[in-house]
């Protein structure tokens, strides 16, 4: 139980080593100890532990945000080219661009819901609701992995995109040979 104390009041750079010792002392040690040592991994749990996915989340969603930027960028850019008469290309593009609006959407707000889960999570970490804490915690893990896999699908659409306008390239190349 020492233990636990000492690790809630070091710096996270020390608590992250103490916990690697931990799990050192349980990989060569197996004996009742590593039942003691389990529940202090369990008991390091603090107002930190969600923090840490406090950047990667804004940075996630500035990402998206960017992306969302460029796509309705794109969708302007093709709205001019429908406009000035090339309807093939565009309608090639339009459903693409739909399901990207789409995805990108879903992603943000995955990325958001994941951003509100860790800070409540904090507040549940603050109040002393460490279990509770724990399972909001997992579940915004959980819906951060959703976005990124969301992120994933999306780029691959985008490649399609971007084969189509190699294809239109190519063909305007052919055609003035």
């Amino acid at each position: 139980m020492h233990y636990a104390h000492y690790l809630r009041v070091r710096p996270l750079g020390e608590r992250i080593s103490c916990v690697k010792v931990c799990i050192a002392n349980i990989w060569r040690h197996k004996h009742r100890h590593v039942f003691s040592s389990l529940t202090l991994l369990d008991e390091i749990m603090d107002l930190t532990t969600p923090a840490l996915l406090f950047p990667a989340i804004s940075l996630l969603l500035l990402a998206y945000t960017n992306r969302f930027l460029v796509t309705a960028q794109l969708i302007r850019q093709l709205h001019v080219k429908y406009q000035d008469g090339a309807r093939d290309e565009v309608t090639r593009q339009i459903s693409n661009l739909r399901q990207r609006v789409l995805l990108i959407r879903r992603m943000q707000a995955m990325g958001v819901l994941s951003f509100l889960l860790c800070a409540l999570s904090m507040l549940l970490v603050f109040i002393q609701l460490i279990p509770i804490a724990k399972i909001i915690f997992g579940l915004s893990i959980i819906m951060l992995v959703l976005s990124l896999l969301i992120s994933l699908h999306e780029i691959s659409i985008s490649t399609k995109a971007i084969e189509i306008e190699l294809e239109d390239m190519e063909q305007s190349l052919r055609n003035q040979q």
